[in-house]
């Protein structure tokens, strides 16, 4: 395990404390940002008419629940991804590269292969969310490098490639957003039974709550958006 005193992660937190002010209303201003593309790559699979039912209020606590996500995805990165972090590294011995990089992507292909086995063989056509699925985890891999080598002094960094890092970042989280809204869509623990106050909706997903209405994706596709005080009850395997 990491020593986590030393971590780079420890040193970027003990910099962002010193200087909270500044680095809270960066945090604040990214935090919305990530959330509105991850909203709006979770909805662009259900439509993307769909983003301006949300409120600011509602990107502001997704925004806090994704910076809590960003911290935890820092600090594994530094702590904990070193078999990866490894193919990076100058003073590792070609060898040890290769082997590293062989035994992850074999891995990682045996995972793969299955997945989509297993899709064929149900008759589920999940295409879609499993190539997003593989370009998560090539950006989440480029993630964990950029993010491993902040150091005491990350702020000197060149500008240019904070710019470009952040690009990847909130790129990063917009796949997020569009996997998770794939990976909602076609699969079965999410399917619902809704009763709203005039009618039911059987193997429903339930899309989307905000502060007024709710989004819910019927079992023929077709996206039903209604007033909150109309639903009354939603039953489902996810609340079983």
């Amino acid at each position: 395990m990491a020593d986590l005193s030393n971590s780079r992660f420890t040193k970027a937190m003990d910099f962002a404390t010193t200087n909270f002010a500044v680095m809270s209303a960066a945090a604040f201003v990214l935090a919305v940002m990530t959330a509105a593309l991850f909203t709006s790559g979770y909805l662009s699979v259900f439509g993307s008419g769909l983003i301006w039912l949300v409120q600011y209020s509602d990107l502001v606590k997704i925004g806090l629940v994704i910076t809590v996500f960003l911290l935890g995805f820092t600090w594994a990165a530094d702590s904990y991804a070193y078999f990866l972090l490894d193919l990076f590294k100058s003073d590792i011995s070609s060898r040890r590269r290769i082997i590293t990089g062989l035994l992850f992507c074999g891995a990682f292909a045996a995972y793969m292969g299955l997945q989509f086995y297993f899709d064929h063989t149900s008759g589920k056509n999940r295409i879609g969310e499993r190539v997003i699925f593989i370009l998560l985890v090539v950006f989440a891999i480029y993630l964990m490098y950029r993010l491993s080598r902040f150091g005491q002094d990350f702020y000197h960094a060149n500008p240019r490639r904070v710019m470009g890092d952040l690009f990847f970042m909130l790129l990063f989280m917009t796949l997020c957003g569009v996997y998770f809204g794939q990976y909602v869509k076609n699969d079965a623990r999410f399917k619902e039974t809704v009763y709203l106050d005039d009618r039911i909706l059987y193997d429903a997903v339930v899309v989307l709550f905000t502060s007024d209405y709710a989004v819910f994706c019927a079992s023929d596709g077709a996206v039903i958006v209604v007033p909150g005080s109309r639903v009354r009850e939603i039953r489902g395997k996810s609340r079983s």
